[in-house]
């Protein structure tokens, strides 16, 4: 056997080891009461993870843009299990929006443990055609990477040193991102 074929050998040997003996530490009823924010609740993985956290009976505030959808998956969570369930309409793209946000989930659950930032917006990606507004404003306020700058600073003081945040950096878009100032 050549040495690359004893190389990705002992590596799938000692891989299928790890997996045998890993130990899952998850304890679901950590989550039992947790106060959970989480944004673009309304499709998606947003959409189940708010069922998931219901499950586990998290006190939990969704938010997306579209009401209508936000109040079916409320209605949903409730019947899962949640302790608490709240939402607020909001679009997270807006400056003003993700304070708001926070301040609200603040008022109903007393404080934060979990911030999960889901959102995203609806992005034109396209060639360049000179749009430098457009372009700064998908910079500023539409930018995964930049998006989480906007909600974790007013989420700060309501979290202790157990508190966790979660992001899901992903994005959607409407066209091919090839030759894409936006993208680039």
């Amino acid at each position: 056997m050549k040495p690359v074929g004893k190389v990705l050998c002992a590596t799938g040997i000692i891989a299928g080891v790890l997996v045998f003996f890993w130990k899952d530490s998850f304890n679901p009823e950590s989550l039992s009461g947790a106060r959970v924010l989480l944004t673009g609740a309304s499709a998606g993985i947003g959409e189940q993870m708010a069922y998931h956290y219901a499950r586990f009976g998290a006190e939990i505030v969704l938010t997306a843009r579209r009401e209508a959808v936000l109040q079916k998956v409320v209605e949903k969570c409730l019947t899962l299990g949640a302790k608490k369930i709240f939402y607020i309409p909001a679009d997270m793209s807006s400056p003003s929006e993700p304070e708001k946000v926070v301040q609200f989930a603040v008022q109903k659950l007393g404080g934060l443990d979990y911030v999960v930032l889901n959102h995203i917006g609806m992005t034109r990606f396209q060639m360049w055609d000179g749009d430098v507004e457009y372009t700064r404003w998908l910079m500023q306020g539409r930018y995964p990477l930049l998006l989480p700058l906007l909600i974790l600073p007013p989420s700060l003081p309501w979290m202790d040193s157990s508190a966790h945040c979660a992001m899901n950096l992903s994005c959607r878009r409407e066209t091919s991102l090839s030759h894409s100032a936006s993208w680039a």
